[in-house]
């Protein structure tokens, strides 16, 4: 009873797994911010709309904070770059 559920959104769901696993994956080998940039460009192709002059700079925002916070702020021990 009640109003049927629509299709499941396949898309979001299977790029932004891809995303965090993509992630988890490429922390420890790659750094953090090559890490971030590959979970940033895959969950922003899960959505309908992508505006690539919004995606740079949300996606350099997100890597400057998390450089910012993770590296400088609590001086975590991860490779920030895949030479460094």
């Amino acid at each position: 009873q009640g109003e049927k559920m629509g299709a499941v959104a396949w898309r979001p769901v299977i790029l932004i797994s891809a995303a965090a696993t993509a992630f988890a994956l490429l922390i420890d080998p790659a750094g953090l911010v090559v890490a971030m940039l590959a979970m940033c460009v895959l969950s922003g192709f899960a959505g309908h709309e992508f505006y690539p002059k919004e995606f740079i700079v949300f996606t350099l925002i997100l890597l400057l904070m998390g450089v910012s916070m993770f590296i400088w702020g609590l001086g975590m021990p991860i490779k920030t770059f895949p030479w460094g």
